[in-house]
């Protein structure tokens, strides 16, 4: 789902308007939950991509158009956040970020623009029963108004931001709706959710009812699931056993040390950050993955998104012991 939002002259809470996520990972584009009272002239435009775990715990990439609407040039943009910043860089250069101050390497004249890049870290607050992103969540330029910065004066920006999230996810927000895209595995789980809906809505479902839509609906039998899973007190954990490269092959070994089943996902990121993601079969104790990939592993992670509730036993994740 794409959303897209020009702040008007109103209070905004995005809480109110609902859309659901998909099963696995999905793209939805949204203004995140912002409180906003506007009264603008010269906006700036975010386009900002994150991507968010259960907890909403969320990691971005902010790109910032900066309009200089002081009337005289300027070396440095004043900013508001709650976010944790990791970079921030201009044309590929790294910049500072000092005091709250983004410090400009060359002064930007009065009417012009610039574009910033940031990388940044949030976590969502606990309010009313809901994971919330609000206020300054991430970096904001302080609005310019009557001759000075004043981080309490908001301005009506335009905003584009794109979250990639778990399934379990359920999303409110304002905006527009732009765009909806659904994984193949998002298809399905929907497809379940509306047979439930269809056949059931104010009757009795029992148990081996919902089973047997879930296998409908995942075109497969799912009885090791549900026996492992509900039935049982079976628990999941995985260990990566070993790492071998040769040539332009990376074989990664895991064992199944837990008694519960599932077709955990195995990531793989190489040293110059390209990453391959592909999950083991549910079934053998031992398997071996192998992705062809030139170059150096650096990060082999089991479960990355945090999809399945994993008995931790410290082998969930291989670091390179290359030196740097």
């Amino acid at each position: 789902m794409k959303f897209k939002r020009q702040s008007q002259s109103l209070q905004v809470v995005s809480h109110f308007s609902r859309c659901v996520t998909t099963i696995g990972s999905f793209i939805i584009s949204l203004l995140g939950t912002l409180i906003i009272f506007c009264t603008a002239a010269l906006a700036n435009q975010y386009t900002i991509k994150i991507q968010a775990d259960k907890k909403l715990k969320v990691s971005g990439i902010e790109t910032l158009i900066w309009q200089n609407n002081t009337g005289h040039p300027a070396t440095e943009i004043p900013l508001v956040y709650s976010c944790k910043i990791k970079k921030a860089a201009i044309h590929g250069n790294p910049v500072r970020i000092k005091n709250k101050r983004l410090l400009l390497p060359e002064a930007v004249e009065a009417g012009d623009d610039i574009s910033i890049k940031i990388e940044f870290k949030v976590n969502a607050r606990k309010a009313y029963g809901y994971r919330m992103l609000t206020e300054a969540w991430h970096p904001k330029a302080v609005t310019y108004r009557n001759g000075k910065y004043n981080p309490d004066q908001q301005q009506a920006d335009n905003y584009e931001v794109t979250l990639s999230a778990p399934a379990s996810l359920i999303v409110a927000t304002a905006g527009q709706l732009l765009e909806k895209s659904l994984t193949e595995e998002g298809r399905r789980y929907w497809h379940w959710i509306e047979i439930l809906l269809d056949r059931y809505r104010y009757k009795y479902l029992s148990f081996d009812d919902f089973q047997a839509v879930a296998e409908e609906a995942a075109r497969q039998k799912l009885d090791w699931f549900f026996h492992d899973w509900v039935n049982t007190n079976s628990v999941a954990s995985y260990a990566i056993e070993d790492v071998k490269q040769r040539e332009e092959i990376v074989s990664v070994k895991i064992r199944r040390t837990g008694t519960a089943r599932f077709p955990i996902e195995i990531r793989l990121t190489m040293e110059d950050g390209t990453q391959t993601t592909k999950r083991i079969l549910y079934e053998p104790d031992f398997q071996v993955l192998n992705f062809e990939d030139s170059g150096e592993p650096e990060l082999i992670e089991i479960d990355p998104r945090g999809i399945c509730p994993l008995l931790k036993q410290g082998k969930e994740v291989w670091k390179s012991q290359l030196p740097k």
